[in-house]
């Protein structure tokens, strides 16, 4: 298949841990040809992380509020996706962070299953300590946007359109990461679980 290029989906409520996140790219193996995308809303700008933190890709920063609670970052995801140049889109929060040599994993995966959804394993902290996914099936338990890596087709419904109100998708809410899934899965016939780990969750409280 054609190179792949993804894009990183980061929204953020301007948390300290996103100097982390952001540094874990470059750990990752993630490169030129991928982009980061930076969306910000109520919790002020992230210009201090930028400026701390070496990232090996093109990074584009967003503004967009959010909806009334609760959102969960739902509304920067949605800024992220309509602005995302690449291949495929991934997503991160701004408190978690990739694994060393996650890119290659993911590049290595995309190639075997192309044009498919994906759902890498990531590992939860204390008082978990454990992968976030046991089942093959698109359920709540076992998706988190954070292991997602999904084509970047805008004709897909869980995309999201525009309406007299603003964006709507179905990431909208409390549970939706499942809600995206199912949708991806419809729409491209398939959807996998790969057992390869490219994320911490909240890994400073594995500590």
């Amino acid at each position: 298949m054609a190179d792949i290029a993804i894009s990183i989906v980061i929204p953020t409520l301007g948390r300290k841990t996103l100097k982390a996140t952001l540094g874990s790219i470059e750990l990752a193996g993630f490169d030129a040809r991928d982009e980061v995308i930076v969306v910000w809303g109520d919790g002020g700008a992230p210009d201090d992380a930028l400026r701390a933190v070496r990232v090996p890709c093109e990074t584009r920063v967003f503004k967009a509020m959010a909806r009334p609670k609760p959102d969960y970052g739902n509304t920067q995801k949605t800024v992220g996706m309509r602005n995302a140049k690449g291949t495929h889109i991934a997503f991160m929060d701004d408190d978690d962070v990739y694994a060393p040599g996650a890119a290659q994993r993911i590049r290595d995966a995309l190639t075997k299953n192309p044009g498919l959804p994906h759902q890498f394993q990531v590992m939860l902290g204390k008082p978990h300590c454990r992968p976030i996914w046991t089942k093959r099936r698109v359920e709540h338990g076992n998706i988190t946007s954070i292991g997602l890596v999904v084509p970047n087709d805008p004709g897909c419904p869980g995309w999201p359109v525009r309406r007299p109100d603003g964006w709507l998708t179905p990431w909208n809410g409390t549970g939706n990461d499942v809600v995206f899934a199912q949708a991806c899965d419809s729409y491209f016939k398939g959807f996998v679980f790969c057992e390869d780990i490219i994320a911490l969750w909240r890994p400073e409280s594995a500590a």
